[in-house]
């Protein structure tokens, strides 16, 4: 199984927004605005990485 680039992450944080908004359930939208923030910092800490290895 391969890592998840950056921009990977990114699509996965993101695409948890609108199902956040779609669910009734206030704990579910917590939990996936949680892990889509979490994802997204990941994906942006992962890219820095990346950058800095090509370099």
């Amino acid at each position: 199984m391969k890592k998840a680039n950056s921009i990977e992450l990114m699509i996965m944080g993101t695409c948890l927004i609108p199902l956040a908004l779609v669910i009734d359930n206030v704990f579910a939208q917590s939990f996936l605005a949680l892990a889509s923030i979490v994802l997204n910092i990941v994906a942006v800490v992962k890219s820095f990485k990346e950058k800095e290895k090509q370099s």
